[in-house]
């Protein structure tokens, strides 16, 4: 397969400010999914499991957690000849400007790339997303472009019509040639005219999702990608690049079957978790041939004392006290719930750290969720605080709200708590 003369670069998202409150404090890749794994782990593990061993992650903002998180996980072996590295969006005497856009990021750290892709007789570059959720053998799409004598190939699905502004749109003649592309389309006209039926390749399009967007997984060949990137200042792939490529170079669509979520809003981020807890889930992390990775950490197992579970998902470290009932949640590494307590369509991030009785600083509730307490449709972040007898519950038609002190936000009709906020016994929120 092709895989080794390809190398792969992962672009870190921007600000992430449809996820705040939980972008406050870290990128959107960093952000944990899945009660024990961070979105930026997909697009990685994919790699690896792809023989994918040259993979460079471009970072720039809230990067701290990000670039901790990589350099504590992924330790490429010296036999393999790999790296996974952090490029981080850094001001030179020459280039005295952060990164304008996903091709800008990718131009300002083309020279090292080209260099290491040079060293490594690598004849094309992978770009992919840090925030989606999905499994794939980028072999596949490699073999395909090869095989098709690509410039360029680009990953698409079937969407339906309520998600074509968020996308890049595009048609196709009978042998995967791209013909037309346009970047979050509003005009409903042009909208209506890229409405496609029948087949894509091997995937037949549903009725129900009859417009064929970009995943943002693209194949360049590296000396396509050069060119594009230095004859215009274009500073970002979908609204400049592509369309600039096409017609000039072969750029063709390679059909993807299978779970993709883009990670862009609170609400998607909520439902692509707990949609992990059903029985038979779209996308999960147990499949061995293609394991997702992580930081292995040193925690003891989960330990329950006689609480009632269903559907729900527990990472290493949870501490479930007696009658506790958890109903279709997500409980992070570390976290404590108490006695009594109630979790219902709930994520919870965890603890970073166990805290024993004696250290609870005075004043405040220990770490995790209190005794009688009540969860509801919310997000509590890391480190959190809640009292005894606290009810938090988010509804359908919760109007968007920041609490005046911090304490918590609501999006979507989810209740979010921050990294670190303490909510004291008997509150209710919203208030």
């Amino acid at each position: 397969m092709s895989s080794q003369r390809s190398v792969a670069v992962i672009l870190g998202g921007g600000a992430g400010t449809r996820l705040f409150p939980l972008t406050g404090e870290r990128s959107k890749p960093a952000v944990p999914i899945g009660g024990k794994f961070r979105l930026i782990d997909i697009p990685i593990s994919n790699c690896l499991n792809s023989d994918l061993y040259h993979i460079f992650i471009l970072t720039q903002f809230n990067s701290g957690s990000l670039n901790q998180h990589i350099s504590r996980t992924y330790s490429m072996p010296h036999f393999l000849r790999g790296v996974v590295e952090v490029l981080a969006a850094t001001l030179t005497p020459t280039n005295p400007y952060w990164y304008q856009g996903t091709a800008d990021a990718v131009r300002q750290n083309f020279w090292y790339i080209y260099q290491i892709a040079q060293r490594e007789k690598a004849e094309r570059v992978l770009i992919l997303s840090g925030d989606h959720l999905y499994r794939m053998d980028y072999r596949q799409m490699l073999q395909f472009h090869i095989d098709r004598k690509a410039d360029i190939t680009v990953s698409v699905l079937p969407v339906g019509e309520e998600d074509v502004t968020g996308f890049g749109v595009l048609q196709v003649d009978d042998q995967l040639n791209i013909v037309r592309f346009f970047e979050k389309p509003k005009d409903p006209a042009l909208i209506e005219s890229l409405r496609v039926s029948g087949t894509f390749g091997s995937v037949r399009i549903p009725p129900e999702r009859p417009f064929l967007a970009s995943m943002g997984i693209y194949v360049f060949e590296l000396s396509v990608l050069e060119k594009l990137l230095n004859i215009k200042p274009h500073n970002d792939f979908g609204k400049e690049i592509l369309p600039e490529a096409l017609g000039q170079y072969s750029m063709l669509a390679y059909p993807f079957e299978g779970y993709w979520r883009d990670i862009g809003t609170i609400r998607s981020y909520y439902q692509a978790n707990l949609e992990m807890c059903d029985l038979v889930p779209g996308f999960d992390f147990f499949p061995e041939d293609s394991p997702f990775f992580t930081r292995v950490r040193s925690i003891p197992p989960a330990k329950i004392q006689g609480a009632r579970l269903e559907r729900s998902l527990l990472a290493d470290g949870v501490q479930l006290e007696p009658k506790c009932k958890i109903t279709r949640s997500i409980l992070g590494q570390r976290l404590c719930v108490r006695q009594g307590a109630v979790l219902d369509h709930a994520i919870l991030f965890g603890a970073t750290r166990y805290e024993e009785k004696a250290n609870v600083p005075a004043g405040k509730p220990a770490l995790g969720v209190g005794e009688g307490s009540i969860l509801r449709n919310c997000i509590i972040d890391k480190d959190v605080r809640i009292g005894k007898n606290v009810t938090i519950e988010g509804a359908v038609g919760l109007p968007n709200r920041d609490d005046p002190n911090g304490l918590y936000y609501i999006r979507d009709g989810l209740v979010i708590l921050p990294r670190k906020a303490v909510i004291p016994d008997g509150m209710k929120i919203p208030t």
